[in-house]
């Protein structure tokens, strides 16, 4: 079994791009200490200030690079 299908049943559910579920998703990792050992800086930075901006993300290409990084946590 691949890397990429093992992901996708692993059953996580999604993680709608709204500012409070990534508020309580960044706060989750942070507790498990996966925020700092997973994600680059950039990400981070990336993550934070999503968070900060916006009530909900409608841009393509940001929802796009957000889904990338809340896929690592």
């Amino acid at each position: 079994m691949s890397a990429a299908s093992r992901k996708s049943s692993s059953g996580a559910k999604p993680v709608p791009l709204t500012r409070e579920a990534l508020a309580k998703l960044r706060l989750k990792a942070l507790r498990r200490g996966i925020w700092f050992r997973d994600l680059k800086q950039s990400e981070r930075k990336l993550l934070s200030l999503t968070i900060r901006v916006v009530e909900r993300v409608r841009s393509f290409m940001l929802a796009r690079l957000v889904s990338q990084i809340v896929s690592k946590l």
